[in-house]
């Protein structure tokens, strides 16, 4: 990689599978032990591991799996907002020392305005209260209603995941666009450059392809909102870790120091108060 990696990088969005208690690990395991050397090899020194699937029978291994690696900074955990045990389970998991916001998949919803649901807004009104993250699995349907949200909730730090998802390989960038403008208008919405690339397609292809949606983002959010995510291991289908990095740093450059030092680490450290 041609870009110097600046100290203190931080992976915004990577996750771990962990296999059920007792069982042996699936052939393919995505561990913290798994990941710690591709963070060494690309100059990442720390990482945000984000829950992407609901807890399996209320276990929540893979929170214990994370606290127990040096170099996870901070967990995202999931968060069913509308369950009736949202606060039970939010309470039980601000008792634990890396915890830093929570995650929930609007995508798994028909309803566009999920969000604003009455039955989802006690658990938003705690994230708020206690000034934490809320990452969020969108895509550009749910765009239309994240403004009222925000504004709602200004204390809620919200954090799209995975620029919401837009269909790069289609090339369309509306209506995103004109929905990711007025989202980034919201001075407590964040955004990920993150699960930018897909199977089948040469990497070099796909970094170009992105332009036009990476640059949009770098005018609407600066550098100040805009930070790297790897989604490894999800990212290994398509690319190396390495070359998801440098797709990334590709597809929102030119950069200065500063920028890159923002936007691989910077905006991430701020955004979840990372120690």
């Amino acid at each position: 990689m041609s870009v110097q990696i600046p100290p203190g990088a931080v992976d915004a969005h990577c996750s771990f599978t962990q296999p059920p208690g007792g069982a042996p690990e699936p052939d393919e395991p995505f561990l913290p032990k798994h990941l710690a050397p591709l963070l060494e090899a690309s100059g990442v020194e720390r990482a945000v591991v984000v829950q992407t699937h609901p807890p399996d029978e209320k276990d929540d291994r893979l929170l214990e799996v994370a606290e127990a690696a040096p170099f996870v900074a901070g967990v995202v955990a999931w968060l069913d907002l509308a369950a009736p045990a949202a606060l039970v389970r939010l309470e039980r998991l601000a008792r634990r020392p890396k915890f830093m916001g929570v995650r929930c998949d609007a995508e798994r919803e028909a309803a566009n305005d999920w969000l604003l649901r009455d039955d989802a807004q006690p658990a938003l009104r705690a994230l708020e209260e206690r000034e934490l993250t809320l990452d969020l699995a969108v895509s550009t349907r749910h765009l239309r209603r994240l403004p009222e949200l925000a504004a709602r909730y200004p204390r809620l730090r919200f954090v799209i995941e995975h620029m919401a998802s837009p269909r790069v390989d289609l090339g369309q960038t509306e209506p995103w666009g004109t929905m990711m403008r007025a989202a980034a208008a919201c001075p407590n919405v964040w955004c990920k450059v993150s699960g930018l690339l897909t199977p089948d397609v040469s990497v070099r292809a796909q970094t170009a392809r992105l332009r036009s949606f990476t640059a949009p983002l770098v005018r609407l959010f600066g550098f100040e909102r805009l930070m790297f995510g790897s989604d490894w291991p999800a990212s290994a289908q398509a690319s190396s870790y390495d070359e998801a990095l440098a797709a990334a740093i590709e597809a929102v450059g030119p950069a200065s120091d500063a920028q890159l030092r923002r936007f691989l680490g910077g905006t991430a450290a701020e955004c979840y108060r990372l120690d």
